[in-house]
């Protein structure tokens, strides 16, 4: 019975969804857009907005930081790229020697012509150091003005595939059937070893720091005394290595395959793609590019670390190494496998009450596990409750006292004298004493609690009138 399409769907993409789950670094490599449909063989740059990849039908690309255009002009293929600078490059391939510095591309190898050596891989200490290895186990020097063969070109050698130096008295080249490592002192090219896998690609940090990778999946250190296989889980051929430290440090091959090195172990970073990959350059551990089939390039941005404020509270959050200083950059890209402490600093006003996502949880700094994929971390402020203040103020007493005071209105004896007929009449007024009192009043005025009291004496006033005689 067929299944309905909705069923179909959503079983594909739990199918995916699981298979992202599986492959959770895969989401950080992402395919960048060029106009070219050549098999690219070497990727190098100077610089983040400065990069070449080269390849089939003499195929020159250049990355300005926003898009990839095309420098070459069809002719044989390049499998090889280097530079000393942004104006001193090289590009070596099949019968191909050339020459970039700034402005334009030219053929170079001004003493002796190199028509008929195939070359495969190139590089140098500085621009009047340059070597450039190849087919029947060529090697040549250049220094700046022309080159010297150094190469042995036994048939039974075949190619040198790779080369890569700590100094110009300290080179590495490797290939296969017979001439799988090679060493230069600055005097001479002696045999380190010729049992190992065929080997592609060689690159290192120091002189006892030294990668090199092959057939079936073979990776090789050197510890400055010895070459030891690397354990790794795969079994693909691996075409190119570089890193941005001996902790990180990435190794590319057939069907899109990618490994990275922690310091410890090489895990897994296999991308969405089907494209075998031939080589891998990067100018930080979180700018990595790696190129491959039909004009494949892709792109690493490294492993973004997210921190969100949350709460009613505010307050920063930063990282113990350069990136987070969430204010306003809470977003930032780090290396694969680095761990990063956050510290959570509030504001005035505010409490930090808790961490949460990336395994942290707490209120002390969060440690967030080695970065193997996109990480986000939620950081809680939760503003301090509002202050209430009381103001006490103690009970006061105020006592008016208004003394008593006597008024006496005195009217002194008047006497008129009349005289019409002999009358006589005496009027006699008796004294008259007139009180006023007014009691004592109380005011009490309370004021949390206030107590005001006004106390009013006695007030006597006394009006005293003498005696009034009339007399007729």
């Amino acid at each position: 019975m067929k299944k309905p399409a909705g069923i179909l769907f959503l079983l594909l993409l739990n199918a995916v969804v699981l298979w992202l789950s599986i492959n959770p670094a895969q989401a950080h490599w992402s395919e960048m857009t060029n106009s070219s449909t050549a098999t690219l063989f070497g990727v190098w740059g100077s610089s983040a907005s400065n990069v070449f990849a080269v390849g089939e039908g003499g195929t020159i690309l250049n990355y300005n930081g926003a898009g990839w255009s095309s420098m070459g002009n069809p002719g044989l293929t390049i499998n090889g790229v280097w530079g000393s600078s942004a104006t001193d490059v090289y590009a070596v391939g099949n019968c191909t020697f050339r020459h970039y510095d700034g402005s334009s591309w030219t053929n170079s190898w001004t003493n002796q012509s190199p028509d008929w050596y195939n070359f495969y891989g190139v590089w140098g200490s500085s621009a009047t150091d340059v070597y450039a290895v190849g087919e029947w186990s060529t090697i040549m020097h250049y220094n700046g003005n022309s080159g010297d063969d150094m190469g042995f070109h036994d048939y039974n050698l075949l190619t040198i595939n790779g080369v890569w130096g700590s100094s110009a008295n300290d080179v590495y080249a490797v290939g296969y059937q017979n001439a799988t490592i090679r060493h230069f002192d600055g005097a001479s090219w002696d045999f380190i070893a010729n049992d190992t896998p065929d080997l592609y690609a060689v690159w290192g940090t120091a002189a006892d720091d030294v990668f090199a990778v092959g057939d079936n999946a073979t990776i090789l250190q050197y510890n400055g005394s010895t070459w030891s296989p690397m354990a790794r889980n795969t079994t693909v051929q691996l075409r190119g290595i570089w890193g941005s430290s001996g902790s990180d440090v990435f190794a590319v091959g057939l069907y899109a395959t990618i490994l990275h090195y922690d310091g410890g172990s090489w895990g897994d970073m296999t991308p969405l793609s089907s494209a075998s990959l031939y080589a891998v350059w990067g100018s930080a551990c979180s700018d990595v590019f790696a190129v491959g089939e039909a004009g494949t390039i892709l792109h690493y941005d490294g492993e973004l670390l997210t921190v969100h404020k949350d709460g009613t509270g505010s307050g920063t959050v930063k990282s113990d190494i350069a990136g987070i200083d969430c204010g306003s950059t809470c977003s930032y890209p780090f290396c694969s496998g680095t761990v990063v402490t956050l510290t959570a600093t509030p504001d005035n006003g505010s409490t930090f009450t808790g961490w949460n996502g990336a395994g942290c949880s707490g209120t002390d700094t969060c440690s967030v596990p080695p970065l193997l994929a996109d990480s986000e971390v939620w950081a809680t402020f939760t503003a301090n409750p509002t202050s209430s203040t009381t103001t006490s103020v103690e009970p006061t007493t105020t006592t008016t006292s208004v003394e008593p005071t006597t008024t006496t209105t005195r009217v002194e004896p008047t006497t008129t004298t009349t005289s019409v007929e002999p009358t006589t009449t005496t009027t006699s007024v008796e004294p008259t004493t007139t009180t006023t009192s007014i009691e004592p009043t109380t005011t009490t005025t309370s004021v949390e609690p206030t107590t005001t009291t006004t106390s009013i004496e006695p007030t006597t006033t006394t009006t005293s009138v003498e005696p009034t005689t009339t007399t007729t």
